[in-house]
């Protein structure tokens, strides 16, 4: 037995959002099971947990005779661990470097000649893992540990590794319960934290490595510990909890847990104060009972109802089934009705998908009511997903590029390590010249429709003209591509030469420092570069209705044209003035709009109407305040738009 103890490392880089930090839940998981094996807790010292992104060779400086460094990676933090751990090898070359976490690809073939200065890998759910090799490593003997590929040092070698699923997850200690934290919580950080309520995920969506993992059947922690981690995360102020679940809601319990972080949150009035999850897919009914208790305590950030895709053929090649869209419908007015926000997500460049079944579904969902929550991602191709999977990818003629991966609202350039992350702009059923497509109708239905700049007129023109919402935002691209030097042409152009410079190994990052020094999204950054114009912008709106109308042939009363626009113009936030206003209508066109947003008949009726907007926000010329709380958090809840109106019928 050694005199002295084993001095140990864990490692997990995690992004911070100006003062607001993640708890290193991963590495903390390892730590609180193996320190009740006696023998480990005998052994060895935990010498910290290291999860800020700092200088990497300031990190290494500060280390004492590392024996054992250990890291959790993912995506966002897999360059940086790599860095630190060549750093530590050169300096320390009988350390040994451990590298876990969904990053770590179970096919290793040339993976020890790319990263020599690892010395083993593990697969899958790694507590167990981790403790062995810490046992085994006095005598170097980590032979038995079927979810550790070892590097012997003798060149490359080739190994599908079995990953590891623990049946029973309610042996491991909660890193949160287990006094692991104590001294972090001591730093002057607003912490937050990741939380497991069970694990395994019943689907095997081929863009997610959660369904090509070994784990499908749901596997539970005990509610006893659960209710203990809710009293922790309230006591102990933290902010936001992002669950770690692929399906909360799949469980009756859920609903359980969901009062009692209502409750914790109303006792200690505001703690926990988010927590935002992956809901379950087919358990609508009890997602929205969770629902409502969670927004009764102002604890969600929107509610989930995602699609990926609204293509059949789509679906059947990622493997996912959705809800069907009439009934997706419903649940959205169910939403709508009770004030909870919702979002519904798309992918970019899924197989199977082309241009035309990627404008259909959008238009599908904007038929369905989902208005203010659609948000549209690119494909990412995950190491362990079925989508990196070589025959998969040769099968379906996937083609990927490596870019800066998008952290969007961070702060860029304030990071020593660039993190990267590949993504699909190809398939066989999508040329990249139409994947471009694809992101430019993306990016003109998030910028006008969700983030609201022409929403209620292009309602109002799919349900009283029966245009659909795919053909009013294309029209909308043809105008801003044939007049470049409008706003939105001018945005279009901009956005054009960012997809193409993207495609070259630039960033997607956009910094408008009139605003902030945060990125925005492409259609975030439009946006807020066209509110430092709105009557310019609705005024080259006005023209693009005339040619739709002339274009169409459609029979439409002018006064109902110039209503549109001044009502658009006038619901719409800004900044840069006070937004009280009383404007006379000859259509109820407020009534029409939010009756639409919900499914509802309304007559239309000519008449005499008075609306009146009450402007509660008063951002009096303060743009930060304005791109933070209208376009960063407002944009899921339909902030865009002034909530405090009033549309009377007068004679």
């Amino acid at each position: 037995m050694p005199n002295k103890k084993i001095n140990l490392y864990l490692f997990q880089f995690n992004f911070s959002y100006g003062n607001d930090v993640y708890l290193p839940y991963s590495i903390g998981t390892l730590w609180a099971y193996a320190k009740t094996i006696e023998w480990i807790a005998k052994n060895y010292e935990n010498k910290g947990f290291i999860f800020m992104r700092k200088d990497p060779q300031k990190i290494v400086d500060k280390l004492e005779n590392p024996r054992i460094a250990a890291f959790s990676t993912y995506v966002w933090n897999w360059q940086m661990s790599i860095e630190v751990a060549r750093r530590i090898k050169e300096i320390y070359p009988q350390c040994l470097i451990i590298f876990g976490g969904p990053q770590v690809p179970d096919q290793i073939d040339g993976f020890f000649e790319r990263y020599p200065f690892i010395d083993i890998t593990v697969h899958g759910e790694g507590e167990i893992a981790f403790s062995e090799i810490l046992i085994g490593y006095l005598d170097k003997n980590y032979g038995n540990i079927q979810a550790a590929t070892i590097n012997k040092g003798k060149g490359d070698m080739t190994k599908f590794a079995k990953k590891a699923m623990i049946p029973n997850i309610n042996i491991l200690p909660s890193p949160y319960l287990n006094h692991v934290f104590d001294d972090i919580l001591k730093l002057p950080y607003s912490f937050q934290a990741i939380w497991e309520t069970n694990r395994g995920c019943p689907y095997g969506c081929a863009y997610c490595d959660w369904g090509f993992s070994n784990s499908k059947k749901i596997r539970a922690f005990d509610d006893k510990r659960l209710q203990a981690e809710i009293e922790w995360f309230g006591n102990n102020k933290i902010s936001f909890i992002l669950g770690a679940d692929s399906n909360f809601g799949i469980l009756p319990r859920d609903l359980d847990l969901a009062n009692r972080l209502a409750q914790k949150k109303a006792e200690t009035k505001g703690y926990p104060g988010k927590y935002r999850v992956s809901y379950a897919k087919n358990s609508y009914d009890r997602v929205l009972q969770i629902a409502k208790i969670l927004h009764s305590q102002k604890l969600d950030k929107g509610i989930s109802l995602s699609v990926q895709s609204m293509d059949d053929n789509t679906l059947k090649i990622i493997k996912r089934q959705n809800i069907k869209i009439e009934s997706l419908a419903n649940y959205l007015k169910k939403y709508q009705m009770e004030g909870i926000p919702t979002y519904t997500e798309l992918i970019l460049g899924l197989p199977g998908e082309t241009y035309e079944s990627f404008k259909e579904g959008i238009n599908k969902l904007l038929i369905a009511g989902v208005h203010n929550s659609l948000a549209i991602y690119n494909c990412a191709v995950l190491p362990n997903a079925l989508l990196n999977q070589p025959n998969y990818k040769k099968e379906h003629a996937i083609k990927t590029i490596t870019v800066p991966i998008f952290l969007n609202h961070s702060i860029p350039g304030n990071d020593p390590i660039q993190e990267y992350e590949e993504i699909v702009i190809g398939t066989k059923t999508l040329t990249t010249a139409n994947w471009i497509r694809q992101y430019i109708f993306a990016w003109i239905t998030q910028t006008c429709h969700t983030l609201n700049l022409t929403q209620p007129i292009a309602i109002y023109f799919n349900y009283e003209h029966s245009l659909g919402y795919s053909n009013f935002y294309e029209e909308l691209l043809e105008f801003a591509k044939h007049n470049p030097n409008s706003l939105l042409g001018k945005e279009l152009v901009f956005t054009a030469n960012k997809v193409e410079a993207v495609l070259k190994g630039a960033s997607w990052d956009i910094i408008l420092p009139e605003f902030s020094n945060i990125s925005w999204a492409t259609d975030e950054a439009s946006y807020l570069r066209i509110s430092e114009n709105f009557d310019e912008f609705y005024v080259e709106l006005s023209s693009f209705i005339e040619k739709l109308i002339k274009k169409y042939n459609l029979k439409i009363d002018t006064k109902i044209v110039e209503d549109l626009i001044n009502y658009q113009k006038a619901v719409i936030v800004k900044w840069d003035k006070a937004g009280d206003k009383v404007l006379k209508l000859n259509y109820p066109l407020h009534h029409f709009y939010m009756a639409k947003l919900i499914g509802e008949k309304y007559d239309f009726n000519k008449g005499k109407y008075l609306l009146k907007i009450t402007d509660d926000l008063k951002f009096n010329g303060d743009k930060e305040r304005y791109s933070r709380e209208i376009i960063w958090w407002g944009r899921k809840g339909g902030k865009m738009v002034y909530q405090n109106i009033e549309e009377t019928k007068i004679k």
